[in-house]
């Protein structure tokens, strides 16, 4: 067998991507399965930036694998004083 993974009907070298369905980021590893001859597909969760500004917060969005990030309150500066004001739900 060449070195490389096999997903569905392509083949891919040690250290290219591999495009999947799932929220995972995966790679054509360079360990080899001892039953088939072909490299592991090696794969870790893909990272979401849940990180949100100021008046702003992280929600799950169903169907996707990153939530965004929605705003909650807005907030303005009064003479170097934050004022925040909660946003009507």
């Amino acid at each position: 067998h060449k070195p490389v993974c096999v997903f569905g009907i392509n083949k891919y070298l040690p250290g290219d991507e591999v495009p999947t369905d799932s929220c995972e980021v995966c790679h054509c590893g360079t360990t080899v399965n001892t039953s088939t001859g072909f490299h592991n597909i090696q794969c870790t969760p893909m990272a979401c930036n849940t990180t949100c500004q100021k008046g702003f917060s992280y929600e799950a969005v169903s169907g996707q694998c990153c939530g965004i990030c929605v705003q909650k309150q807005c907030i303005y500066e009064n003479e170097g004083h934050p004022n925040i004001i909660s946003t009507v739900e």
